[in-house]
């Protein structure tokens, strides 16, 4: 750009230096040719006295050779001045080719200007495009800026509201930290409630194995006695299903207590695990809280960069106003300066047009200027053709009067032929000072136009130096606002670190929460599992002192056992009285369990001797066997093995059975109603007299499947089973208490309330749903053998 400046100035100086000389050119052909118009007019003058002299020669008659001579001589200095005139003329020429050369010089000089102006147009276009780039810049710039403030108030915010988080999360991991206080001392209870709990049951444990021995010491006895007697079968049967009975409560106390010492092994070891999950705890919530603080810091150290970026967004924003109002004043400059540079355009045009009609003119007068030099040269050799004639005239001497004659029609010849000359030279002065004049007012143009173009070059440099200062400040400020994106690129970067570092302790402390409702349901369960223990502990006392109890009755039938051995010598005789009759109905009922018992293993696919089944069950009271107790052990567990790695097909009936929905229709009949128990009963007839708890009672039972299968009906077998109430089966007591004397009931039983997964082979499958029709035939009867 300055460049070009320059060499535009250059031309300009040119310009004006060619114009300059033009006019002195002008001005001294114009001098000239007054000074030939000048000499011409003396020579025309000389002319018209020498025509006359030699006229008044020619009349007078007398002394005409001296008239001749005087003639001659004046001729001679037309001539010489005539020749000085055309030399005059020669130099005009000479003068003219230089102005022409001047004008086309500034000709040229006008079109380089024109040029250098296109140039300028086209750089003033490039600065107004530039400027409007610069506004456009500006624009993006101030929707940045909006965009930037736009983020620092989201980064304020997010910053305010992870503060807030931080602090939230500081109270709830301080309420946390207590709340593991106090659930921690609630553990170290748990822990000491259980090893009190284990003490009890280490105790309890003891107890029962002493129960156990007393238990075995009397088998041992009950069998030295039945060795001893003879024909003893009944009561030895009655007092094996009592021991039977008892042995199989003991082994079931002795796993209870094995099942509550492995509870509480699970107990000891989840307790343990608990206190190590909150040391863990602890230790997380001690790195959260120095995480926390440390975020705290950062947090504030980035509210106070944001401040600060604030407060130099502010000032970025104020320059950029600022710049933009220069620019608007800069746009309405360079507008100004389009109109000036087309006005100057339009002017330069007319410049031009009148530069070309001065060529024009100087072209015309140029031909005048060689046509006026023809007529001159003309006129001279006329001169010079009287002189040569006037020479030879006045040399022969002879007919003088008609070479005067002569050389006075050659004088007026060239008198006219003068004549015409100083007309042309005239209008070549006229012509000559219309061209001075264009070529005045086209000097006073140039004059203006460089006046206008020295304004224009310089409002262009100011122009220039204020784009170029804008320039700068725009690239300050892009800088600035460079290094402001770029700290809030790293202000985001660090936000978005805290944020994730803030949803991780959210997450640690959900974890925690979470693992700390695990603890509280840890504690629940142990606080329950001690509760349980402690009941089982209490039911296993219970049991305990029901076997203490249950030792020292039959320490008293061994007594008694004793007395009756000693005195039988023959067969056990047929029951008479009431407490016969109930010992050996329980001998027959319990007769049935055994071979209900080897049914249900034919079932499972187990064919079993009963006879080996009888001499086990015989030398078992007497307390001596034929094999190992480990043998006996290993084929029990083998059978167990096979038994539940080969299912029956009973079991397989389970799909079949229809038992849910048979329930389902039963329960929607009329006067059906659901037990506390779980079943599902229907009164047929209420009876009369009321049954208390304390009376016998004596009922028919017939014991159906679902499917309409009658499994037995007691009725058909006429029997009936005579039992006091509460001896009765829980589901049997619940359904007599329903009715009075002589009632009728329907019941349906689920599976968990009957026979169970396991079911009763052959007869009764698996899972299977039970229906029972109870009657009570009577109350506190005499005692019969039915």
């Amino acid at each position: 750009m300055a460049e070009l400046k320059a060499k535009y100035s250059a031309e300009q100086e040119r310009s004006e230096k060619a114009i300059a000389d033009a006019r002195n050119a002008l001005a001294d052909s114009e001098k000239q040719r007054s000074a030939l118009q000048a000499q011409y007019q003396d020579a025309t003058q000389q002319l018209d006295d020498a025509t006359k002299k030699m006229a008044s020669l020619m009349n007078a008659g007398a002394d005409k050779e001296g008239a001749v001579a005087q003639l001659n001589k004046s001729l001679t200095e037309s001539q010489s001045r005539a020749k000085e005139m055309l030399k005059q003329i020669s130099d005009l020429k000479q003068e003219q080719d230089k102005q022409t050369k001047a004008l086309a010089a500034t000709q040229k000089s006008l079109s380089d200007s024109e040029k250098q102006r296109a140039e300028l147009q086209n750089t003033s276009q490039k600065t107004t495009q530039q400027l409007s780039d610069k506004t456009r810049e500006l624009a993006a710039l101030g929707a940045n800026l909006s965009a930037s403030e736009a983020k620092l108030a989201q980064l304020q915010k997010s910053l305010d509201g992870n503060q807030n988080e931080s602090s939230a999360q500081n109270k709830k991991m301080a309420a946390l930290t207590a709340e593991m206080g106090v659930k921690e001392k609630a553990i170290a209870d748990a822990r000491n409630a259980l090893a009190d709990s284990e003490k009890q049951r280490s105790a309890l444990q003891a107890q029962y194995q002493d129960a156990t021995q007393q238990l075995d010491d009397a088998t041992k006895k009950m069998a030295s006695l039945m060795n001893a007697g003879a024909d003893k079968e009944g009561a030895v049967a009655q007092l094996n299903k009592s021991l039977t009975e008892s042995q199989s409560r003991a082994k079931e106390m002795l796993k209870q207590i094995s099942d509550l010492k492995q509870e509480q092994d699970k107990q000891t070891k989840a307790l343990a695990a608990t206190q190590k999950s909150l040391t863990d705890s602890e230790k997380q919530r001690a790195e959260q809280q120095n995480t926390a603080q440390k975020t705290a810091q950062q947090l504030s150290d980035k509210t106070r960069e944001l401040a600060t970026l604030g407060a130099s967004l502010s000032a970025s924003e104020a320059k950029l106003a600022q710049l933009q109002k220069s620019l608007d004043g800069n746009q309405n400059e360079s507008s100004a300066q389009n109109k000036k540079m087309a006005a100057l355009t339009a002017e330069i045009g007319v410049k031009e047009k009148a530069i070309a009609d001065a060529r024009d003119a100087l072209a015309d007068s140029e031909k005048q200027r060689s046509a006026l030099q023809a007529q001159y040269q003309d006129a001279t050799q006329q001169l010079d053709d009287a002189t040569k004639k006037m020479a030879s005239l006045m040399n022969a001497g002879a007919d003088k009067e008609g070479a005067v004659a002569q050389l006075n029609k050659s004088l007026t010849e060239s008198q006219s032929r003068a004549k015409e000359m100083l007309k042309q030279i005239s209008d070549l002065k006229q012509e000559q000072d219309k061209q001075a004049k264009a070529l005045a007012a086209t000097q006073k143009s140039l004059s203006d136009s460089e006046k206008q173009r020295a304004e224009l070059q310089n409002a262009s440099q100011k122009t220039n130096q204020q784009l170029s200062d804008k320039t700068t400040e725009l690239a300050a400020l892009g800088a600035n606002l460079s290094a402001s994106e770029a700290k809030l690129t790293q202000l985001q970067k660090s936000l978005d670190g805290n944020q994730k570092r803030a949803l991780d302790q959210d997450e640690k402390v959900a974890a925690l929460a979470a693992e700390n409702s695990l603890k509280e349901k840890a504690i629940a369960d142990a606080q329950k599992a001690l509760t349980d223990n402690e009941n089982q502990r209490n039911e296993l006392k219970k049991k305990w002192d029901d076997a203490s109890s249950k030792l020292d009755d039959q320490d008293k039938q061994l007594a008694s056992l004793r007395s009756e051995l000693k005195a039988a010598s023959t067969g056990a005789p047929t029951p008479q009285t009431k407490e016969d009759v109930r010992a050996y109905s329980l001998g027959a009922f319990w007769g049935q369990e055994v071979l209900s018992s080897l049914n249900k293993m034919e079932a499972e696919g187990l064919t079993l001797s009963r006879q080996h089944v009888a001499s086990g069950v015989a030398d078992f009271l007497q307390g001596k066997f034929k094999i190992s107790k480990e043998k006996m052990v290993a084929s029990l567990k083998e059978m167990d093995t096979e038994v539940s790695t080969h299912p029956t097909e009973a079991k397989k009936e389970v799909s079949n059975d229809k038992g849910q929905n048979y329930m389902t229709t039963f329960s929607k009949q009329p006067g059906a109603k659901k037990a506390e128990m779980g079943y599902y009963y229907r009164v047929m007839e209420k009876g009369k007299g009321k049954i208390n708890k304390t009376d016998t009672v004596a009922i028919v039972v017939k014991e159906s499947l679902a499917g309409g299968k009658v499994v037995k009906d007691m009725s058909k077998m006429g029997k009936a089973l005579v039992l006091p109430l509460d001896k009765f089966p829980p589901l049997f007591q619940s359904a007599i208490m329903k009715m009075n004397k002589l009632g009728r009931l329907q019941m349906v039983v689920p599976p968990e309330l009957a026979y169970g997964e396991e079911g009763s082979a052959p007869d009764i499958p698996p899972n299977a749903t039970m229906v029972y029709e109870i009657q009570v035939v009577n109350v506190n009867p005499e005692l019969k053998a039915h």
